[in-house]
């Protein structure tokens, strides 16, 4: 591999995973057959063009943001022509991470209410430790700031988001078709009772 090409490879990463997997050698080889015989680097023109290209397959291929808070937050499937995101995202490198910062904005979402309705924070936390006796297993918790309870609990709600990753990962891959490995799932036509044609996985 020259420079050339490994400069091709590079500029195809702006691509979606599954959009290299298909299509990838097939525009590297197209590229080299169209180079010049002197031309050592890809151009400045070429480059900008790929960056654009993959850039541009990326925004077409997001579900629309309704859509994707949905799937986000409560894990809705998105619609079949958005399956093929669904499956880059969940295998890519940063799902672990994603998924920790949705969980803790669902869980400071459900906080912001109780602080909104009672006005301060103490009063929250008294809401959910009184009485002290039952849910201090003896422990005074009057001592203990609010920020250290709300901070235990977020590293709670982030570990058991890592202890399950793997079955949300198998979770999500099933429900949009595809088994653990990314590899899709047969799919056939079937009428369903509504009448309507949908597409199903065997």
């Amino acid at each position: 591999m020259d420079r050339y090409e490994w400069e091709l490879r590079r500029a195809l990463r702006w691509y979606p995973p599954h959009y290299r997997e298909r299509h990838g050698e097939e525009i590297i080889a197209t590229a080299l057959e169209l180079r010049e015989l002197d031309e050592l680097e890809v151009s400045r023109a070429e480059r900008w063009g790929l960056v654009k290209a993959g850039l541009l397959t990326r925004l077409r291929e997001r579900p629309p943001f309704p859509r994707w808070l949905a799937y986000r937050l409560l894990g809705v499937r998105v619609p079949f022509r958005y399956r093929m995101w669904v499956r880059d995202e969940v295998l890519g490198r940063w799902f672990g991470l994603r998924t920790s910062a949705t969980s803790l904005s669902f869980y400071f979402l459900l906080l912001i209410p109780f602080f909104w309705l009672t006005g301060s924070g103490e009063s929250v936390y008294t809401v959910f430790f009184e009485p002290r006796d039952v849910y201090s297993f003896g422990v005074d918790l009057g001592s203990v700031p609010l920020a250290a309870v709300i901070g235990v609990w977020g590293g709670v709600t982030v570990a058991l988001t890592w202890a399950t990753l793997g079955f949300g990962r198998r979770r999500i891959l099933r429900k949009h078709g595809f088994h653990p490995d990314g590899t899709s799932l047969e799919w056939t036509r079937q009428r369903c009772p509504d009448g309507r044609m949908h597409r199903l996985p065997d």
